[in-house]
């Protein structure tokens, strides 16, 4: 964790104290705890879209976090989280969405500012790319690309008609 105001790291001594230092060593390193609701609307920092289920892929396609395809969910395990789009599959490091969870569905979040990052097994960052627009760990370096806000997923609700069947 870095203070902008005072250019220090904060770590953790041996004695169990919390202090600032200059560099970014081991001492430095925290593990992140997120304590909400698991289910958000990932918006990216760089297209300000956000990612919603589309064609089998988790794409930066909407402009409006609207419907449940919108929707993803995070799932914490042992410090890491794997994400889980509406169809409830994971999102591995290529990009593809599978059934059951793997070691190479979890990410390490990485955060700057109000943003995160999530850094997959491979070192690389989530990202969107390729003419789908979709997500994948391509990044190698942390850029504004590769960032997104966390928002909470609000709750909807649509209407269909008795009579119609149409909303």
């Amino acid at each position: 964790l870095f203070r902008t105001s005072q250019g220090k790291f904060l770590r953790r001594e041996a004695t169990g104290q919390v202090a600032y230092s200059d560099t970014n060593g081991e001492e430095a390193a925290w593990t992140v705890h997120l304590a909400s609701v698991p289910t958000i609307h990932l918006r990216s920092s760089a297209t300000r879209r956000y990612v919603a289920l589309d064609g089998g892929e988790l794409r930066e396609t909407k402009d409006v976090p609207w419907g449940p395809d919108a929707v993803v969910t995070l799932e914490e395990t042992e410090g890491q989280y794997a994400l889980r789009a509406a169809n409830h599959a994971y999102l591995d490091q290529s990009g593809k969405l599978a059934d059951d969870f793997s070691e190479s569905s979890l990410y390490s979040l990485i955060l700057r500012g109000n943003r995160v990052g999530f850094q997959a097994l491979n070192g690389n960052y989530l990202s969107a790319g390729g003419p789908t627009n979709s997500l994948a760990a391509r990044k190698d370096k942390l850029s504004r690309d590769a960032l997104y806000w966390l928002e909470p997923s609000r709750p909807q609700v649509a209407l269909t008609s008795v009579a119609t069947g149409c909303s």
